[in-house]
């Protein structure tokens, strides 16, 4: 399993590199991130073997911001137009509009790769399926629920439909739910279900922490989310 964090955390740091850097240095730093971020997860199961918890997109994430935060310093680094810092002073929620169910659905899932488009989301959840049904029903139910939340608590409805509240839930519903559950856990179902509804408030407040700085969530919310369930089932088994 720690190969295929090695190669998760390296495609998509590289991808994000690349969407979010301009100029003409943008794809030789995309690969020496991408070369970076397999180097940081290895040392990152190293420092984290003895916790039994995954390292997860954390290697990517950090990475990814601080690769962006350089380009305040050095010109090499360009950062994309679509990347500006806000003052929260200044800074309204706009929750006009009506919500594209359809579309914020499957938007959720492409967002895990950076994509932002419906055909896509249903490829990509066709190929959730194929991987196994259960990860297919749990991407779904994470997706769903994120969806709810996220409208419930009065959450943008633009970003409800470009799915960024979706992808981070349905990354830790699969994760909390089948690959890190307990043998036998008849409620890690339920719990997968919880935290993934725990990463729209984490969402929000991750995202707005990083406005004056104009840097994306990226998957933080879903590590922090999965992180606090598996750390506290060490304690609760039952979790």
């Amino acid at each position: 399993m720690n190969s295929g964090l090695y190669g998760y955390n390296s495609v998509v740091t590289g991808i994000a590199l690349t969407l979010f850097l301009t100029g003409p240095s943008q794809w030789f730093i995309a690969l020496v991130g991408a070369a970076l971020a397999a180097i940081f997860s290895a040392a990152m199961v190293h420092f984290m073997r003895n916790t039994g918890i995954p390292i997860l997109t954390f290697p990517f994430i950090i990475l990814t911001w601080f690769m962006l935060l350089v380009s305040y310093k050095l010109k090499a680094f360009q950062l994309s137009p679509g990347l500006v810092p806000q003052d929260l002073s200044h800074w309204t929620l706009n929750i006009s509009g009506k919500v594209n169910w359809l579309e914020g659905s499957f938007n959720g899932i492409g967002q895990i790769f950076f994509l932002d488009s419906t055909l896509a989301g249903i490829l990509l959840f066709i190929g959730v399926f194929w991987a196994g049904w259960k990860y297919g029903l749990f991407s779904i139910l994470g997706n769903a629920f994120a969806l709810l939340i996220s409208f419930v608590l009065g959450g943008e409805h633009s970003l409800i439909i470009m799915g960024l509240y979706g992808y981070n839930a349905i990354l830790t519903c699969i994760a909390v739910s089948i690959v890190f559950k307990e043998d036998h856990n008849r409620f890690a179902p339920i719990s997968g279900i919880i935290a993934a509804c725990v990463t729209v408030p984490l969402s929000a407040s991750v995202a707005t922490w990083l406005l004056p700085y104009g840097l994306p969530a990226l998957t933080m919310p879903f590590v922090l989310s999965t992180w606090l369930f598996l750390g506290a089932r060490k304690v609760l088994p039952r979790l």
